[in-house]
């Protein structure tokens, strides 16, 4: 059983631990809510899967045996990560640009105040596109011999 010395400690931290406080920490924190948004689950977000299904299908192209679906499921979901990747670096620049002072605005004083965070995101783009070129390995291997 916990003791009341254990609960005061505890009810003490939590108190110092709120959150961002100061107008930088909460520009911090909604640079990684966009960064956080990337990796999340294509799953967890049923609009991206309707998007992966449309990808899919067109891949697929219509008639197309349970086979053919499966190989071009994943190059579909990653192809759906790609797109959210570069959303979201989009977003990161926009973010950027509008915490420059107007008169000093420009895109590329952006793109340098969101550098840390575009390198970052570049990870996350690099692995889906390694997802997507592995898939399209396997689904050419499979048209090279014989669609078995």
């Amino acid at each position: 059983m916990t003791s009341a010395k254990a609960i005061a400690a505890n009810r003490r931290n939590a108190r110092r631990c709120t959150g961002p406080r100061t107008a930088a920490g909460k520009r911090q924190v909604a640079k990684n809510a966009i960064s956080h948004g990337v990796i999340a689950s294509l799953h967890a977000d049923p609009a991206l899967s309707v998007a992966a299904a449309r990808i899919a299908a067109a891949l697929a192209g219509p008639g197309a045996s349970a086979l053919i679906r499966a190989l071009v499921e994943p190059i579909a979901e990653a192809e759906v990560d790609i797109l959210r990747a570069r959303r979201a670096r989009v977003a990161m620049i926009d973010l950027a640009a509008a915490e420059i002072p107007a008169h000093a605005r420009n895109e590329t004083s952006a793109i340098a105040a969101a550098l840390p965070s575009l390198v970052r995101l570049d990870r996350y783009e690099r692995s889906a596109m390694s997802r997507r070129n592995r898939a399209l390995r396997v689904l050419r291997k499979s048209f090279t011999n014989g669609g078995k």
